[in-house]
């Protein structure tokens, strides 16, 4: 199972958009959140720059990162694309 980390900050929360393409691909992806401003450890060790971030990771290792906001239709072709699914 590939795992979907948001990283978000304490007045940013992750977009309904993510959340609505996390059930969409359930069993396929799992959406964890992580606080920037609760774990900065976190947000070194995944190189987090900017808010937010939302990383497509296998295990330990990071397949994509989507940087910053953007429309679901977006999400939803870049998450289709890097999981070789079919769009949502």
């Amino acid at each position: 199972m590939h795992t979907r980390d948001s990283f978000r900050t304490s007045g940013l929360g992750v977009p309904r958009c993510a959340k609505e393409l996390a059930r969409r691909y359930a069993g396929s992806v799992k959406l964890a959140k992580v606080n920037v401003d609760a774990s900065p450890s976190l947000s070194e060790r995944f190189g987090v720059q900017g808010i937010p971030t939302i990383l497509i990771m296998k295990g330990k290792d990071i397949l994509a990162r989507q940087t910053g906001a953007a429309p679901e239709p977006v999400l939803r072709d870049w998450l289709a694309k890097v999981l070789q699914l079919p769009a949502a």
